[in-house]
């Protein structure tokens, strides 16, 4: 999460790298990337795995959606109410992460998105997870991860909203 994935301390060359990755993925952009994600394909049960190798490589929006609408679905059909579920899960710590964090600000943390394909009930979890470089701050907020969360909550929103076109399919 972040326009910017290092923190101020960081050595020169560790600085160096992260710029180069978040100037060829959506991190500068829109303040967050896609870093992997597990796809079960229902008629077979594999399990497609997309990592690093491909989503570090994701630079424009409309490829980042087409990945997403593929995680939240099951046959190729969108799981339009797991969609909702995570939409509000990622607006609650939006919400928390906005008005309860004055004290600190981190950088490279993720957002780990998790459901149950073979459950019929939405139940979708969204949790702050991998907080390795959090900086204590004085005044003000982290508006370099906030900003991200509210541009992903926005993103989802759009896909949602082709839920209403039953027309509409993961590719």
């Amino acid at each position: 999460m972040g326009f910017k994935t290092y923190a101020p301390y960081s050595a020169p060359n560790k600085a160096e790298r992260q710029e180069s990755t978040d100037l060829k993925s959506t991190s500068r952009s829109l303040g967050f990337r896609l870093t992997g994600y597990k796809h079960v394909k229902e008629e077979t049960g594999e399990v497609e795995l997309v990592g690093k190798d491909i989503t570090f490589a994701i630079s424009e929006r409309e490829v980042l959606v087409s990945h997403f609408k593929k995680y939240f679905s099951v046959s190729d059909k969108i799981r339009w109410d797991v969609v909702n579920e995570a939409i509000s899960e990622t607006e609650k710590l939006v919400q928390w992460y906005t008005c309860e964090n004055t004290k600190f600000e981190m950088y490279s943390a993720s957002l780990l998105f998790m459901w149950d394909a073979e459950n019929p009930e939405p139940h979708a979890r969204v949790r702050l997870i991998d907080m390795a470089h959090v900086i204590p701050i004085t005044e003000g907020r982290d508006d370099n991860v906030i900003g991200g969360m509210k541009n992903l909550v926005e993103m989802l929103k759009e896909i949602a909203k082709l839920g209403m076109d039953s027309r509409v399919s993961v590719s």
